[in-house]
């Protein structure tokens, strides 16, 4: 404890041992004379509690225990040298060294890439409070073995291009700051080591982070929100999991994500402020989850949601109904504001109401009211206008002539102003009507309206 050991010469074995030398407490660790460990069961080398070791000139070889060669717990910064021999032909470690959370490589780390069973850097859990990244180190990667916590005031960051695999039921939990920012060239991979579903990224506490560029692949839930602070989420992709993204507390932002083919719920809602972009280039997708089953891309909470700039992998807005669940399918929810939305390209508006008389200081209609759609006839697409005194629910729908529903344009809650929503011509499946008399029925409160139009082809 606190005692650095000195080896007098190269002939020092410590060997069928379980561990071969346990240090806690020794600063500034450097084997300077050469020192080998063999055969021990559990692990060749461990250091607890000593600041930023420098480990070199050590040989370790047939380490049979879970934790392989070289274990380190609450080390801090930790440089592995040149002269080190981990392994080799026939006396194999399990790991070449495996880190508590609260420990970490430098950039100048020397770890085997061969000679061992598993030739990776295992990650056996842990909490930290630190400020630290993890380097990029050429042939390695790091397999999470346990839990890993970033602890309140702690401060983690996920390089550009790395991947982190995790074990199956494995969590990343932060109740601190998590920063994983990649390039669209170089992003980062949160995934699944084997066949079997991570746990996915928890926010808890106060905990609060960016993901950006970020492939959170297969986990049981991508990203879990039940704390106090904000998540930022830019240019993600949440898929092959269980739930793409839950929430409970706290905020959360999409921009430029795709939350797909995750097979329990795309987004599941019980509570938490939920952000998905202001404007056309802020899109987001969000379709393909629940494994078919309806309301289950986007199952909302009990409040009022804009995700007008959401991309939910159809055309038709009867379909988007059927795979969400809103206050239209419970009172106790809120309403999901999807009108308009973006196309697969997300390079312009399908239909939709147009906000521009929003603007502060505009003065509102007097009353609410539909109008005669323009141009009429038309072909192939008109405008409905339609002014409305105070935000209310609306529900615009077109039928045809026998009185059979075609398409439902709007239902939801819109704000007061001005309003023009296009009909292309399409029915809810998005296939082409044909021509003929058709009616438009606009609802609004205690505002009911009926007009015709008609489309020549």
């Amino acid at each position: 404890n606190g005692q650095a050991p000195t080896f007098m010469d190269a002939n020092t074995v410590f060997e069928n041992c379980s561990t071969g030398i346990y240090l806690t407490g020794v600063a500034s660790l450097d084997f300077s004379s050469p020192v080998t460990l063999r055969n021990n069961t559990t692990v060749g080398l461990y250091l607890a509690n000593c600041e930023t070791p420098f480990i070199d000139n050590i040989t370790i070889e047939g380490s049979t225990g879970t934790d392989g060669a070289v274990l380190l717990s609450n080390c801090g910064e930790f440089t592995m040298g040149a002269g080190n021999a981990l392994g080799g032909s026939g006396v194999e470690n399990t790991w070449p060294v495996t880190m508590q959370f609260s420990s970490y490589p430098s950039n100048g780390c020397v770890i085997p890439t061969s000679g061992n069973t598993n030739n990776n850097i295992r990650v056996n859990g842990g909490s930290s409070s630190r400020t630290f990244t993890w380097p990029i180190l050429a042939g390695l990667d790091y397999i999470i073995t346990h839990h890993i916590n970033i602890s309140a005031g702690g401060h983690f960051t996920i390089p550009d291009g790395m991947t982190l695999y995790f074990l199956p039921g494995k969590a990343f939990y932060s109740y601190g700051q998590l920063t994983a920012i990649g390039t669209p060239e170089n992003g980062i991979n949160l995934v699944r080591s084997g066949s079997s579903n991570w746990a996915g990224i928890g926010f808890y506490g106060d905990g609060y982070g960016t993901l950006e560029n970020c492939l959170i692949d297969h986990g049981n839930t991508g990203i879990t929100t039940n704390t106090t602070g904000s998540v930022d989420v830019f240019g993600a992709t949440i898929t092959n999991g269980g739930y793409g993204v839950y929430s409970t507390t706290g905020s959360i932002s999409f921009i430029n994500t795709k939350i797909t083919n995750n097979s329990s719920y795309g987004v599941y809602v019980t509570g938490g402020d939920l952000q998905f972009g202001s404007d056309l280039s802020e899109w987001n997708d969000i379709y393909g989850n629940g494994s078919g089953s309806s309301g289950q891309d986007y199952w909302n909470g009990p409040d009022d949601v804009q995700a007008r700039w959401v991309y939910w992998g159809t055309m038709s807005q009867m379909a988007i109904w059927e795979n969400t669940w809103d206050e239209l399918d419970d009172e106790a929810k809120g309403l999901i504001d999807f009108i308009p939305h973006a196309n697969e390209y997300h390079d312009y508006v399908i239909s939709g109401v147009d906000d521009d008389d929003d603007i502060p200081g505009a003065v509102l209609p007097s009353r609410t009211e539909m109008f005669q759609n323009h141009p009429n006839p038309f072909n192939p697409s008109t405008a409905i206008s339609f002014d409305l005194h105070k935000d209310s629910p609306v529900q615009l729908q077109v039928y045809d002539i026998s009185g059979a529903r075609i398409a439902t344009l709007v239902n939801g809650m819109v704000a007061a102003g001005r309003h023009d929503v296009v009909w292309n011509g399409t029915d809810d499946s998005g296939r082409s009507v044909s021509s003929g008399v058709y009616l438009y029925r606009f609802q609004s409160g205690d505002v009911s309206e009926t007009k015709r139009m008609m489309l020549v082809k």
